[in-house]
């Protein structure tokens, strides 16, 4: 297997666990919080949603890697081939 090829299969099997992963914990909080939390922030959620709709797609990508799924800007960069101070 070439190693692009090989790079490519560990960041997709890294992008599972770590979606998995954040799944997870997400509904965990979920039902673990009192109500008058989870209402709050589902209207964040419905807040950010609205907000991400209004910027370009890779853009919104990139946000959401980051600050969804705690990718570092330079693991970014290497996902959509840039550079990783053009991301930021």
């Amino acid at each position: 297997m070439p190693a692009a090829n090989q790079n490519s299969s560990v960041i997709l099997m890294q992008n599972r666990r770590r979606k998995r992963s954040s799944l997870f914990f997400a509904l965990h909080e979920l039902t673990t919080e009192p109500l008058e939390q989870t209402y709050e922030r589902i209207e964040q959620l419905r807040e950010i949603q609205a907000v991400l709709q209004d910027i370009p797609p890779q853009q919104r990508e990139r946000f959401i890697l980051h600050f969804a799924y705690g990718y570092s800007y330079s693991e970014i960069a290497k996902m959509q081939r840039r550079s990783a101070h053009l991301l930021r």
